[in-house]
């Protein structure tokens, strides 16, 4: 897995370019092609997304419980202090 990030000046594109990856751009020319990748990718959109439901259902997203995945996500989060604080 790789880390990438898009940075750059205010109205420089990065939202259009993350946009037209995800299909959600109207094209005037041309074609975007993303290569079939086994696992996907993972986007931090500018608003906050949270579904309805419990912490451990936003992060699993409908997939199944994995231990090492949800601990990685927790710790990646910096939510580890919060959860164990609420008892979760």
């Amino acid at each position: 897995g790789e880390l990438i990030g898009v940075v750059g000046k205010v109205g420089c594109g990065k939202s259009s370019l993350l946009a037209a990856i995800l299909g959600e751009l109207n094209r005037r020319d041309g074609e975007v092609y993303v290569s079939t990748q086994k696992e996907g990718f993972g986007l931090a959109a500018q608003e906050p997304w949270i579904q309805f439901t419990t912490i451990r259902e936003n992060i699993l997203c409908g997939n199944k419980y994995d231990a090492t995945y949800y601990e990685e996500v927790i710790e990646a989060c910096a939510l580890s202090e919060d959860l164990d604080v609420r008892n979760l």
